[in-house]
């Protein structure tokens, strides 16, 4: 019985110490994000660099990606080719168009690690790719970037012509065109394949399926009969994004006129501000929040501010 008890206590600490960490990532990620976007790179570098020390087993492929970035931007070509090759070696990436033609790796191509860096990172897309169904992921791929034609400048939009404008009305328009046309095709592979995980497109047309069911608010039966799909995926390991099926979940009750679950949709208030819809056993909603790899609400809403311009 004593052995049980200390096992118990054992698990609890572990626990505790786990729930410690993750909300040492988050607080250090928030901070990091927030000092790269108010362009105080110096004090960014440091926050990744915390990061890493910290919360290791917690770094994600984005994290390697800003942190190499932020340390690009301030010629610290050493730091920058350490998130990198990281980057290339622990997470397997295999996206090599991502470094092609962007200014921000400006400082690093004539670095002689840019090379072998790059082609670590095309060697990981051949082991990769011959698992992959080619053309599935090259319809997919277009699939995304034509969901995001017309989002991409929709701020701008606004901010030049007014939310009531004509520009942003006939933006909306196409907008809503390319999204139903998104939708028949995806709906088609999914009915054909299932739900498809990075191993099988990549990680770009994976996340063109979940991004197209999460913009068809006007069709909220095909969101639930999809995020169904997507569920049941995530629990067989054929996929990945708990964190996106938050978001998906969250839409769709929000649709259904019911109060979300993890906080992820949020409304302008009159001041200006965004906060989060209505949300069930909100008191919990930092628990739930962390079993599905997101943030504290509190630096979400803030982060979402902050970039906004609300603060």
């Amino acid at each position: 019985m004593r052995i049980q008890y200390i096992l118990l206590l054992a698990l609890l600490l572990a626990d505790k110490l786990a729930a410690a960490q993750s909300l040492k990532y988050f607080e250090t990620k928030h901070l990091a994000d927030s000092l790269t976007f108010k362009n105080e790179y110096s004090l960014a570098g440091n926050a990744y660099t915390d990061l890493l020390v910290c919360c290791r087993d917690y770094f994600t492929t984005n994290d390697y990606l800003d942190g190499a970035t932020v340390y690009a931007k301030l010629g610290e070509v050493d730091k920058a080719f350490s998130f990198l090759e990281s980057l290339a070696s622990k997470k397997h990436y295999n996206y090599p168009d991502y470094f092609v033609h962007q200014q921000k790796w400006a400082a690093l191509e004539n670095d002689k690690r840019w090379k072998p860096f790059i082609t670590q990172v095309k060697l990981n897309l051949q082991k990769d790719i011959k698992y992959y169904n080619l053309k599935l992921k090259s319809e997919l791929e277009v699939i995304y970037i034509n969901d995001q034609k017309y989002r991409l400048p929709l701020d701008s939009m606004i901010n030049q012509y007014g939310a009531d404008s004509e520009e942003v009305d006939e933006l909306w328009r196409k907008m809503a065109i390319a999204d139903r046309l998104n939708l028949k095709k995806v709906r088609s592979i999914l009915d054909t394949f299932g739900w498809l995980g990075p191993k099988k497109v990549g990680s770009k047309a994976a996340f063109a399926l979940y991004i197209v069911i999460h913009h068809a608010d006007d069709y909220p039966k095909l969101q639930v009969k999809y995020a169904k799909m997507f569920k049941k995926a995530i629990l067989d390991g054929t996929s990945d994004g708990k964190d996106n099926y938050a978001f998906l979940q969250d839409r769709i009750l929000l649709n259904l006129n019911r109060p979300q679950i993890y906080g992820t949709q949020l409304k302008r208030c009159k001041n200006g501000n965004f906060a989060p819809f209505p949300i069930q056993d909100s008191i919990h909603v930092d628990q739930r929040r962390q079993e599905v790899g997101l943030e504290p609400l509190k630096y979400y809403v803030r982060l979402i501010n902050q970039m906004s311009g609300s603060h």
